[in-house]
């Protein structure tokens, strides 16, 4: 017997064998959903509510120089893009050069990132019965009907 093991090359005395490394990265995955699945289950214990629970906003969309105010619950995923084609759609979707600003009308608050999500402009949600509130002020420019402009759009 101590032939056989002089015998042995020295490399193959330092590498482990193809199934103990096997089962250690079994046994690692393994160690890593149990501490995924204890935070999880910590949390739920606790009552905390997780992200995808407070990812709400209930956006206040204030149209300029109008009295034409309406709001929506949305997820804080949602990004600036969609909103615009939601505006859009409230008015019939005849509208152009829609200008979409955070906060307050100015320049320096217009959103112009269409890609970006309201989570990544900062925007942070709230749980969906009581979802944070945030305001959307915007303008357009109604897009010029075959009659002229279309007074319903206002509405």
């Amino acid at each position: 017997m101590f032939e056989a093991a002089s015998n042995m090359n020295e490399d193959d005395a330092k590498a482990p064998s193809q199934e103990s490394v096997k089962i250690s990265t079994e046994d690692n995955a393994k160690d890593n959903k149990d501490s995924v699945a204890t935070e999880d289950n910590a949390a739920k214990d606790n009552n905390e509510p997780t992200e995808a629970e407070t990812s709400f906003v209930k956006l206040e969309f204030k149209l300029v120089d109008w009295s034409f105010n309406y709001s929506r619950v949305v997820s804080t995923e949602t990004s600036v893009q969609s909103i615009k084609e939601s505006i859009k759609l409230h008015h019939g979707g005849k509208i152009k050069r829609l200008t979409l600003c955070l906060d307050c009308y100015q320049e320096t608050n217009e959103l112009r990132n269409e890609m970006l999500t309201l989570k990544e402009i900062g925007i942070v949600g709230g749980l969906k019965n009581e979802p944070t509130k945030r305001a959307m002020f915007y303008d357009f420019t109604p897009e010029a009907s075959e009659s002229g402009s279309d007074p319903i759009l206002m509405c």
